[in-house]
């Protein structure tokens, strides 16, 4: 194959045959996921702006169960016969803002929020939400997108979400056991280190990071 056109016109029927998201509601994202890419690399392909190589396009006819010589070149039945089907799709979870967080899961609409696609084993409740300071520059500067689940326990220096109970906000934090205490830090030097306990309410685990480039 060398027409990246026609590859698109392929790889989107083929989307569309396995009820992946429609283009602008979801599909670029979840191409992005499945494949190990971009949003960028992943808008190429679906809108026929770059061919993939041909073993990612190898790539796409295995993980998604079909005909390579149908993706390749047009010829026979797009879905193997007795393929065993897709075995794992990316979550899709909500978008939050840093107080809807608060709110989450009891007092909102999942419905109505926007949402993003995730290639990990993740619970029901796992959430993203942007860093909206640069508290935990430099390893995740403001527009950061964490994804977060709260039924996984930190481990010590990983990275978590909290709900500072005097102050009424959400912030992201480093889990830090010295001395048979707990803190919540910050990496920015200027914020005091939060003791576990009545000052803070654990949130999730922070299981990836999107970091804006």
């Amino acid at each position: 194959m060398k027409d990246k056109k026609q590859f698109a016109e392929r790889f989107n029927s083929l989307l569309d045959e396995l009820e992946i998201p429609p283009k602008h509601s979801g599909r670029i994202q979840y191409v992005a996921e499945l494949f190990g890419l971009t949003h960028r690399g992943a808008g190429k392909w679906v809108n026929g702006l770059a061919l993939p190589p041909k073993k990612k396009r190898e790539l796409v006819a295995k993980k998604l169960g079909i005909n390579f010589e149908w993706l390749e070149f047009g010829r026979g039945e797009m879905l193997i016969p007795d393929a065993e089907p897709m075995s794992y799709k990316p979550s899709e979870i909500p978008i939050l803002t840093m107080y809807q967080v608060s709110l989450y899961p009891e007092s909102l609409d999942r419905s109505t929020l926007e949402t993003v696609y995730v290639d990990l084993d993740i619970s029901d409740n796992s959430f993203g939400v942007y860093m909206h300071d640069n508290s935990m520059m430099p390893m995740l500067p403001k527009d950061t997108l964490l994804i977060v689940d709260p039924n996984v326990k930190p481990k010590n220096n990983e990275y978590v979400v909290i709900y500072l109970i005097n102050e009424k906000i959400v912030v992201a934090r480093r889990i830090l056991s010295a001395d048979d205490n707990t803190y919540y830090i910050a990496l920015d030097p200027t914020s005091p280190p939060i003791p576990k306990g009545k000052q803070a309410k654990f949130i999730g685990k922070v299981v990836q990071a999107r970091v804006p480039l």
